[in-house]
């Protein structure tokens, strides 16, 4: 969907269109799935598909983990920019070591799935450098406190709240909340975070499944 896209903004100079439909019982139904499969450990991260739409979520996912992306194709009739940067609501681009699983999980639980969402399972893969180069150690992992610690050094105003998903030091949930962010677009903190981490995504810290938002009014 291109309609009030950041895509038709910024590359197109133009604002027209309707934004996409909202359906907040998928939303939910799409949530609760996710949420269900961090629990069962069978995601590594995720990002949600919004602004800048699939191809800015995937170059998101991938700068943060120091990770190489293989794009195949584009499998559809539709036009190159509307696959790699439409908008839509309760869409998510997740990592995951069985994505043949997860994908009969969602055909079981109704969450459409299909060559896109198998897309963002085999796009995130092989870290480029997880150790200093002929040490074979991979570097030590990060504590909650150390992460809360460096994005309030560069958000002095943040409220940081960080779950361990999977108890292991290394993959994280993290909800920040900075008047930083007023005016920014979801890209853009995104990036604000990833930069007060200092480039420890991908080394010291492996995962991090990030949520932004500004302080209500």
């Amino acid at each position: 969907h291109l309609g009030a896209s950041l895509y038709l903004r910024e590359i197109e100079t133009r604002e027209d269109g309707p934004p996409p439909p909202v359906n907040l019982a998928a939303e939910k139904c799409h949530g609760d799935f996710l949420r269900g499969l961090i629990e069962q450990r069978l995601v590594a991260a995720c990002h949600d598909v919004s602004d800048g739409g699939l191809l800015v979520a995937i170059a998101e996912m991938a700068m943060a983990g120091s990770r190489g992306v293989a794009l195949d194709p584009v499998p559809s009739a539709l036009p190159r920019n509307a696959w790699w940067f439409g908008e839509d609501q309760a869409r998510y681009l997740v990592e995951t070591d069985d994505p043949d699983r997860l994908l009969t999980l969602a055909q079981q639980a109704g969450v459409p799935s299909g060559p896109q969402t198998r897309l963002g399972y085999r796009a995130i893969w092989r870290r480029v450098s997880a150790a200093q180069p002929g040490t074979g150690d991979r570097p030590m992992a990060m504590d909650a406190a150390m992460i809360e610690r460096l994005i309030k050094e560069s958000l002095p105003d943040a409220q940081v709240s960080i779950e361990d998903l999977r108890g292991d030091g290394d993959h994280y949930a993290a909800h920040v909340v900075s008047g930083a962010f007023r005016g920014k677009s979801r890209v853009q903190q995104h990036q604000m975070v990833y930069q007060a981490l200092r480039g420890r995504m991908g080394n010291e810290l492996h995962a991090l499944a990030l949520q932004t938002s500004v302080p209500d009014e």
